[in-house]
Protein backbone atom coordinates (compact mmCIF):
# COMPACT_ATOMS: atom_id res chain seq x y z
CA UNK A 1 0.00 0.00 0.00
CA UNK A 2 1.08 3.57 -0.66
CA UNK A 3 1.69 6.23 1.96
CA UNK A 4 -1.65 7.32 1.86
CA UNK A 5 -5.48 6.86 3.46
CA UNK A 6 -7.52 4.56 1.11
CA UNK A 7 -11.21 5.02 0.94
CA UNK A 8 -13.15 1.78 2.12
CA UNK A 9 -16.92 2.63 2.60
CA UNK A 10 -19.62 4.69 1.65
CA UNK A 11 -20.95 7.62 3.83
CA UNK A 12 -24.10 5.98 4.24
CA UNK A 13 -22.74 2.84 5.39
CA UNK A 14 -20.31 5.28 8.20
CA UNK A 15 -23.75 7.13 9.15
CA UNK A 16 -25.88 3.34 10.17
CA UNK A 17 -23.49 3.51 13.24
CA UNK A 18 -22.49 -0.22 12.51
CA UNK A 19 -19.24 0.74 10.07
CA UNK A 20 -16.49 -0.94 12.23
CA UNK A 21 -18.24 -3.94 13.15
CA UNK A 22 -18.54 -4.16 8.92
CA UNK A 23 -15.31 -3.59 8.87
CA UNK A 24 -13.74 -5.52 11.06
CA UNK A 25 -15.72 -8.54 11.36
CA UNK A 26 -15.60 -11.61 8.79
CA UNK A 27 -18.12 -12.29 6.69
CA UNK A 28 -19.81 -15.62 8.26
CA UNK A 29 -19.43 -13.47 10.87
CA UNK A 30 -21.54 -10.74 9.82
CA UNK A 31 -24.64 -13.45 8.99
CA UNK A 32 -24.93 -14.73 12.52
CA UNK A 33 -28.04 -13.79 14.27
CA UNK A 34 -28.52 -10.51 16.36
CA UNK A 35 -30.62 -10.37 19.50
CA UNK A 36 -31.58 -6.97 21.06
CA UNK A 37 -30.11 -6.40 24.87
CA UNK A 38 -31.83 -4.86 27.71
CA UNK A 39 -30.00 -1.39 26.64
CA UNK A 40 -31.29 0.27 23.51
CA UNK A 41 -27.72 2.91 23.33
CA UNK A 42 -24.92 2.72 24.62
CA UNK A 43 -20.98 2.42 23.85
CA UNK A 44 -19.89 -0.85 25.12
CA UNK A 45 -16.55 -2.47 26.64
CA UNK A 46 -15.89 -5.26 29.03
CA UNK A 47 -13.95 -5.48 32.22
CA UNK A 48 -9.96 -6.67 31.75
CA UNK A 49 -9.97 -8.73 34.88
CA UNK A 50 -11.66 -12.20 35.44
CA UNK A 51 -15.46 -11.33 34.62
CA UNK A 52 -18.11 -11.56 32.07
CA UNK A 53 -19.45 -8.31 32.91
CA UNK A 54 -20.01 -5.36 30.45
CA UNK A 55 -20.04 -1.83 31.09
CA UNK A 56 -21.52 0.56 29.32
CA UNK A 57 -21.28 4.34 28.55
CA UNK A 58 -24.95 6.14 27.91
CA UNK A 59 -26.54 9.64 28.40
CA UNK A 60 -27.90 7.96 31.51
CA UNK A 61 -23.91 7.49 32.99
CA UNK A 62 -21.83 3.79 32.98
CA UNK A 63 -24.21 0.97 33.20
CA UNK A 64 -23.02 -2.39 34.47
CA UNK A 65 -24.50 -5.80 33.03
CA UNK A 66 -23.64 -9.17 34.82
CA UNK A 67 -25.73 -11.58 32.70
CA UNK A 68 -25.16 -10.67 29.00
CA UNK A 69 -27.25 -7.71 28.86
CA UNK A 70 -29.91 -8.39 30.00
CA UNK A 71 -30.47 -6.24 32.57
CA UNK A 72 -28.79 -3.04 33.51
CA UNK A 73 -27.65 -1.22 36.68
CA UNK A 74 -26.04 1.83 37.63
CA UNK A 75 -22.42 2.04 38.18
CA UNK A 76 -21.90 4.27 41.16
CA UNK A 77 -23.47 7.11 42.40
CA UNK A 78 -22.13 11.49 42.71
CA UNK A 79 -21.70 11.70 38.48
CA UNK A 80 -23.25 14.76 38.53
CA UNK A 81 -23.02 14.98 34.70
CA UNK A 82 -24.42 11.65 33.56
CA UNK A 83 -24.03 11.77 29.76
CA UNK A 84 -20.60 9.64 29.47
CA UNK A 85 -19.22 9.77 25.96
CA UNK A 86 -16.14 7.79 27.11
CA UNK A 87 -14.65 5.97 29.08
CA UNK A 88 -11.35 4.73 30.61
CA UNK A 89 -9.89 1.74 32.94
CA UNK A 90 -6.26 2.14 34.67
CA UNK A 91 -4.94 -0.69 36.53
CA UNK A 92 -3.94 0.53 40.22
CA UNK A 93 -3.36 -3.31 41.62
CA UNK A 94 -4.16 -6.54 40.95
CA UNK A 95 -7.39 -6.37 42.31
CA UNK A 96 -8.15 -2.40 41.92
CA UNK A 97 -8.84 -0.02 38.85
CA UNK A 98 -9.82 3.40 38.38
CA UNK A 99 -12.60 3.61 36.15
CA UNK A 100 -13.13 7.46 34.50
CA UNK A 101 -15.64 8.97 33.08
CA UNK A 102 -15.44 11.50 30.25
CA UNK A 103 -19.03 13.40 30.55
CA UNK A 104 -20.02 16.60 29.00
CA UNK A 105 -19.01 18.51 32.56
CA UNK A 106 -15.51 16.90 32.41
CA UNK A 107 -13.72 13.55 33.78
CA UNK A 108 -14.77 11.96 36.86
CA UNK A 109 -12.80 8.69 38.44
CA UNK A 110 -14.27 5.90 40.36
CA UNK A 111 -11.88 3.10 42.43
CA UNK A 112 -13.39 0.04 40.98
CA UNK A 113 -14.76 -2.15 42.36
CA UNK A 114 -13.72 -0.50 45.54
CA UNK A 115 -15.90 2.60 45.82
CA UNK A 116 -19.32 3.40 44.70
CA UNK A 117 -18.66 7.89 44.61
CA UNK A 118 -17.82 9.07 41.85
CA UNK A 119 -15.29 12.09 41.91
CA UNK A 120 -14.39 14.80 39.98
CA UNK A 121 -10.98 14.78 38.34
CA UNK A 122 -11.11 17.41 35.94
CA UNK A 123 -10.95 20.70 37.81
CA UNK A 124 -7.53 21.50 36.08
CA UNK A 125 -9.46 21.51 32.67
CA UNK A 126 -11.47 23.97 30.84
CA UNK A 127 -15.55 23.40 31.50
CA UNK A 128 -15.45 21.54 28.23
CA UNK A 129 -17.21 18.25 26.92
CA UNK A 130 -15.01 15.42 27.40
CA UNK A 131 -14.67 13.29 23.76
CA UNK A 132 -12.52 10.66 24.56
CA UNK A 133 -9.95 8.92 26.97
CA UNK A 134 -7.03 6.72 26.61
CA UNK A 135 -4.78 5.19 29.05
CA UNK A 136 -1.18 5.03 27.28
CA UNK A 137 1.60 3.65 29.90
CA UNK A 138 1.16 5.95 33.00
CA UNK A 139 -0.56 8.55 31.23
CA UNK A 140 -4.14 9.57 30.19
CA UNK A 141 -5.20 11.62 27.71
CA UNK A 142 -8.58 13.52 27.33
CA UNK A 143 -9.73 15.29 24.31
CA UNK A 144 -12.50 18.41 24.48
CA UNK A 145 -14.89 19.21 22.22
CA UNK A 146 -13.09 23.26 22.09
CA UNK A 147 -9.83 23.06 24.23
CA UNK A 148 -7.91 20.35 22.24
CA UNK A 149 -6.40 17.73 24.05
CA UNK A 150 -4.89 17.08 27.87
CA UNK A 151 -2.62 14.83 29.64
CA UNK A 152 -2.31 14.07 32.61
CA UNK A 153 -0.08 11.56 35.39
CA UNK A 154 -1.21 11.54 38.13
CA UNK A 155 -4.68 9.88 37.71
CA UNK A 156 -6.37 13.38 37.01
CA UNK A 157 -5.13 15.70 39.57
CA UNK A 158 -3.17 17.47 37.05
CA UNK A 159 -3.86 18.14 33.64
CA UNK A 160 -1.56 19.47 31.25
CA UNK A 161 -2.16 20.84 27.54
CA UNK A 162 -0.74 19.30 24.39
CA UNK A 163 -2.05 21.35 21.64
CA UNK A 164 0.93 22.64 20.06
CA UNK A 165 0.54 21.92 15.93
CA UNK A 166 -3.07 20.88 16.47
CA UNK A 167 -5.82 23.72 14.51
CA UNK A 168 -7.20 25.96 16.10
CA UNK A 169 -11.00 26.01 17.70
CA UNK A 170 -13.67 25.96 15.40
CA UNK A 171 -17.30 26.53 16.28
CA UNK A 172 -19.04 23.88 13.70
CA UNK A 173 -16.99 21.03 14.88
CA UNK A 174 -15.69 19.48 17.83
CA UNK A 175 -11.48 20.46 18.22
CA UNK A 176 -10.92 16.64 18.88
CA UNK A 177 -12.85 14.30 18.66
CA UNK A 178 -11.33 10.90 19.48
CA UNK A 179 -7.22 9.61 20.29
CA UNK A 180 -6.12 6.25 18.87
CA UNK A 181 -2.68 4.93 19.54
CA UNK A 182 -0.72 2.45 17.21
CA UNK A 183 2.55 1.99 17.22
CA UNK A 184 3.83 4.01 19.26
CA UNK A 185 2.25 7.01 17.67
CA UNK A 186 -0.45 9.14 19.09
CA UNK A 187 -3.16 9.89 15.96
CA UNK A 188 -5.75 12.70 16.84
CA UNK A 189 -8.99 13.65 14.93
CA UNK A 190 -8.69 17.31 15.19
CA UNK A 191 -11.60 18.86 12.85
CA UNK A 192 -10.15 19.26 9.67
CA UNK A 193 -7.67 17.05 9.74
CA UNK A 194 -5.71 13.51 10.99
CA UNK A 195 -2.08 14.53 13.34
CA UNK A 196 -0.09 12.07 14.39
CA UNK A 197 2.23 12.53 17.22
CA UNK A 198 5.41 10.47 18.21
CA UNK A 199 6.00 12.34 21.49
CA UNK A 200 3.06 11.53 23.21
CA UNK A 201 1.33 14.41 22.31
CA UNK A 202 4.08 17.28 22.72
CA UNK A 203 3.81 17.81 18.96
CA UNK A 204 1.70 17.03 16.32
CA UNK A 205 1.90 17.22 12.81
CA UNK A 206 -0.78 16.90 9.67
CA UNK A 207 -0.98 13.46 8.50
CA UNK A 208 -3.47 12.84 5.95
CA UNK A 209 -2.06 12.25 2.55
CA UNK A 210 -4.67 10.93 0.37
CA UNK A 211 -8.04 11.39 2.44
CA UNK A 212 -10.50 13.22 0.50
CA UNK A 213 -12.57 14.27 3.59
CA UNK A 214 -13.12 17.74 5.07
CA UNK A 215 -13.34 16.67 8.64
CA UNK A 216 -12.12 13.57 10.55
CA UNK A 217 -14.69 12.50 13.50
CA UNK A 218 -13.66 9.40 14.77
CA UNK A 219 -10.63 6.68 14.76
CA UNK A 220 -9.65 3.30 15.78
CA UNK A 221 -7.01 1.15 15.26
CA UNK A 222 -7.04 -2.98 14.67
CA UNK A 223 -4.72 -5.38 13.42
CA UNK A 224 -1.70 -2.31 12.99
CA UNK A 225 -4.40 -0.78 10.43
CA UNK A 226 -5.83 2.71 11.14
CA UNK A 227 -9.55 3.63 10.54
CA UNK A 228 -10.75 7.17 10.71
CA UNK A 229 -14.47 8.15 9.88
CA UNK A 230 -14.69 11.03 8.14
CA UNK A 231 -17.61 13.00 6.77
CA UNK A 232 -16.86 11.58 3.21
CA UNK A 233 -16.91 7.53 4.42
CA UNK A 234 -14.26 5.95 6.50
CA UNK A 235 -10.44 5.77 5.47
CA UNK A 236 -7.67 3.02 6.15
CA UNK A 237 -3.81 3.57 6.14
CA UNK A 238 -1.47 0.25 7.41
CA UNK A 239 1.52 2.24 6.55
CA UNK A 240 1.96 4.60 9.50
CA UNK A 241 5.31 4.25 10.03
CA UNK A 242 6.21 5.85 6.93
CA UNK A 243 4.23 9.34 7.79
CA UNK A 244 7.43 10.28 9.69
CA UNK A 245 10.38 9.29 12.72
CA UNK A 246 8.94 7.45 15.68
CA UNK A 247 10.78 9.14 18.70
CA UNK A 248 11.77 6.48 21.50
CA UNK A 249 10.04 9.38 24.21
CA UNK A 250 7.71 7.41 26.20
CA UNK A 251 9.69 7.86 29.55
CA UNK A 252 11.22 11.09 28.57
CA UNK A 253 7.61 12.29 27.90
CA UNK A 254 6.07 11.20 31.04
CA UNK A 255 8.74 12.36 33.21
CA UNK A 256 8.46 15.48 31.75
CA UNK A 257 4.84 15.60 32.60
CA UNK A 258 5.13 14.03 35.72
CA UNK A 259 8.14 17.53 36.75
CA UNK A 260 5.74 20.35 35.28
CA UNK A 261 2.57 18.86 37.53
CA UNK A 262 4.85 19.00 40.47
CA UNK A 263 4.26 14.84 40.98
CA UNK A 264 6.09 11.94 41.30
CA UNK A 265 6.70 9.52 38.29
CA UNK A 266 4.04 6.86 37.98
CA UNK A 267 6.25 4.87 35.72
CA UNK A 268 6.64 1.55 37.76
CA UNK A 269 2.68 1.61 38.68
CA UNK A 270 0.81 -1.17 36.06
CA UNK A 271 -1.62 0.46 33.79
CA UNK A 272 -4.31 -1.06 30.94
CA UNK A 273 -3.63 0.59 27.54
CA UNK A 274 -7.08 0.90 26.67
CA UNK A 275 -9.64 3.51 25.34
CA UNK A 276 -13.29 2.84 25.01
Amino acid sequence: MTNEFRFIVSKRALLSGLILIGCLLPVSQCRAQWHQTGLKEGTFFQLPFESSDLLACTRLGILRSSDAGITWTSVGYGLIYQNVQSAALRKISPSLYYLFAGTEGGVFRLPFPASSEWLLTSQWLPQDAITSLIVVDTLMFATTGRSGVYVTSDNGAHWLSRNTGLPAPNPFVPRTSSLTLLGGYLFIAAGPGLYRSSDMGEHWSLTNTGMTAQWVFCLTAVQNVLYAGTDNGVFRSSDYERLGPRLSASRDSTSRVSEQTGQSSLLDSPSLRSSF
